[in-house]
């Protein structure tokens, strides 16, 4: 069952984070470094797509790093449609710290670490992005994205990408934006409304094997269907 009518052909936003990705274990900081889908984002991604095939999605755009493009493939392919990757909507730029462990950076630079927890929104790694330049770089490529809709679009882009998005849409600082779910092959929808602004209608729908269809069950704004 898909929330909100969302098989009809109305203008709304799928803000789509992409597969699971592989690389080295452990954490890590990656940013727009490479990494392409494990075999369970593949998984994640297909049965993504399974579940949009009712959608009349009318555009699939998405990040220009590979695991968003392998992911947004997999929907493309389904739904017979070109994917459009454009590098304004790739994940925040980590700068000097792209692809390190982030117990590397603790011990290294305990400082810029612990600075970087207390000012999600402004401290920018060393060559790198901050949250608050991210959302600057993405708002207006999504804006247009949106005021160019006249059905259904699915973005397929990364979890800084999407949370500062949902900050800038639903009013939260950015400090906040780590309390946003945003899981790969987690599935987001906002809606316009006729007032100008944008409705949550769902946060982090998750698929695929550890999740089957018959869970989706976390839907924001589901009781609001009644309005």
């Amino acid at each position: 069952m898909l929330p909100y009518a969302l098989d009809q052909a109305e203008k709304k936003i799928l803000l789509i984070r992409h597969g699971q990705a592989g690389g080295a274990s452990g954490k890590r900081y990656i940013g727009q470094t490479e990494t392409e889908l494990t075999s369970q984002g593949l998984a994640q991604a297909r049965a993504l797509a399974d579940w949009l095939m009712p959608v009349p999605i009318e555009r699939i755009v998405c990040s220009d790093l590979i695991r968003s493009v392998q992911t947004a493939r997999i929907l493309a392919k389904a739904k017979g449609q070109p994917i459009e990757p454009d590098s304004g909507l790739r994940e925040i730029f980590l700068g000097s710290w792209e692809g390190l462990p982030m117990a590397l950076v603790k011990e290294e630079d305990p400082q810029a670490y612990e600075q970087r927890g207390r000012d999600l929104a402004g401290y920018r790694p060393p060559g790198g992005e901050s949250f608050a330049d991210l959302q600057s770089r993405v708002v207006p490529v999504i804006r247009d994205i949106l005021a160019q809709a006249t059905g259904p679009v699915a973005i397929v882009g990364h979890a800084g990408v999407n949370r500062v998005m949902l900050c800038h849409w639903m009013g939260l600082p950015l400090d906040r934006l780590f309390s946003l779910g945003q899981d790969p092959g987690g599935v987001s929808i906002v809606q316009p409304t006729p007032k100008g602004d944008v409705r949550l209608v769902a946060l982090n729908v998750l698929l695929g094997s550890a999740l089957p269809p018959a869970n989706l069950t976390y839907f924001l704004g589901q009781s609001a269907q009644k309005d």
